[in-house]
């Protein structure tokens, strides 16, 4: 906590004392014409895309696809951990920076730009990446910003319509996570209950 605290308190007094001193590089940037469009929300989103594309592609594909044809739950297990597991480091931390911060600050700009088809297509990538992921806590994460944004200015339609791709992903991924919903068996619960049974019958007659 003591080396956040630092760059915090250093960048603080830094800006305040360049603001009261009326530093003559902010002076300037407030003078200067924009000259260039504002294409900002493109390199977002292109950088966005990339990453999730490119994270996939690392991966092999989209772990929650393939989740949909393995029957049993130590496979669905054995898939999950793999996502993390086979990758190389930088792509975990890059996955991890898109989905927490690049992800939902994209789409909050998006929004503010009112930029509907980019912010439409940005959600759909968005929650199929939550989905590959198999991990239920991301495409919350992707989407409590902007849920709140939407919430705060009483766009109660948009709120719902959020909530209700929340909820598609998460029963999505309760359903392919458990494969005796789909027929499948449940053998990580049957080998616990027997590895319990056996540690009673040990303890009673050894």
């Amino acid at each position: 906590m003591f080396l956040f605290f630092i760059p915090l308190m250093i960048f603080y007094f830094g800006f305040t004392f360049a603001k009261n001193k009326k530093f003559k590089a902010f002076s300037y940037l407030k003078k200067t014409p924009n000259l260039l469009p504002d294409y900002s929300y493109l390199i977002l989103t292109g950088i966005c895309v990339f990453l999730v594309i490119g994270h996939l592609i690392h991966i092999g594909g989209s772990p929650g696809a393939k989740a949909l044809t393995v029957m049993d739950t130590k496979g669905i297990v054995e898939l999950r951990r793999n996502i993390t597991s086979e990758a190389s480091s930088l792509w975990n931390y890059l996955s991890s920076f898109n989905i927490k911060a690049i992800l939902p600050f994209s789409l909050l700009l998006l929004a503010f730009k009112k930029k509907k088809i980019l912010f439409g297509i940005l959600i759909t990538i968005g929650a199929f990446y939550a989905f590959s992921l198999m991990q239920k806590s991301y495409i919350l994460t992707v989407l409590f910003p902007i849920i709140l944004l939407t919430l705060f200015y009483k766009k109660y339609l948009q709120s719902t319509g959020l909530f209700l791709i929340c909820g598609i992903v998460i029963i999505s991924l309760v359903y392919i996570q458990n494969p005796q919903m789909r027929g499948g068996v449940d053998n990580v619960t049957k080998l616990k209950s027997l590895s319990r049974i056996e540690l009673i019958a040990t303890t009673l007659f050894y």
